[in-house]
Order: structure tokens, then sequence, then C-alpha cells
């Protein structure tokens, strides 16, 4: 597939903003504050870690139709092959984990409301 900058861009914008999306729903239902911290932090975790599933993706051997878990020259491509076959998942889980770390230090810390005299 032939693609050209323009359409290459297209998609990572697209991708960070489905990211973006998935991190303003989980900082709303979970701490209802940080929105747009929430919505950059889980793009840019949703772009790297498609940028890692396509990377193993790029670097798969086939033998026969199926991903080899060994190159002819010995290379070993099981982690590579689980970044290619989990990419979403990971993409979905790291956008989530970015979304929850941001809203970590919003809340301020409890103090008692009663002052010395």
């Amino acid at each position: 597939m032939f693609t050209t900058a323009g359409l290459a861009w297209f998609l990572i914008a697209l991708k960070f903003v489905a990211g973006a999306v998935i991190g303003l729903i989980v900082v709303a239902l979970v701490y209802r504050r940080r929105f747009l911290l929430g919505a950059i932090l889980a793009g840019i975790a949703f772009l790297l870690a498609s940028g890692l599933g396509g990377w193993g993706d790029a670097h798969a051997y086939f033998l026969n139709g199926k991903r080899a878990d060994y190159a002819p020259d010995g290379e070993d491509l099981r982690l590579r092959n689980f970044f290619a076959e989990y990419e979403i998942p990971m993409a979905l889980l790291s956008s989530c984990g970015a979304a929850l770390l941001a809203g970590v230090g919003s809340q301020r810390p409890r103090t008692n409301d009663q002052r010395p005299t």
C-alpha cells in the first residue's frame, strides 16, 4: 500500500483523536476533572502503542501464511509478533492507563477543618 504524507498525517491524527476520546471517557468517569491533560496524555499513549504494534508488524516473517517465531537467519521474533498481534489491546490499555495517571495528582490532600487556636 502506498501512503502519501497527507494520508499518513491523517491516520496519525485519527489515532490521536481515538486515544483522546478514550482518555476523556476515562477521566470523566473516574476523576471528573483534568479533561484536557487526560485527553492529551491518552492520545500520546495510544499513538506510541500503535507505533509499537506497527513496528512489530513491519518486522514480521511469514512462513506458509503464518507468522514464524524465528527468522531464517535465527532472529527471535516472538516479542515482535506479540506486539503486532495485540496492538489494539495494548493501545486501549495504555490510553486508559495514561488517562488514569493524568488524574492522580488532581485531588487535593484532605485537611482537618479544625484550626488550632
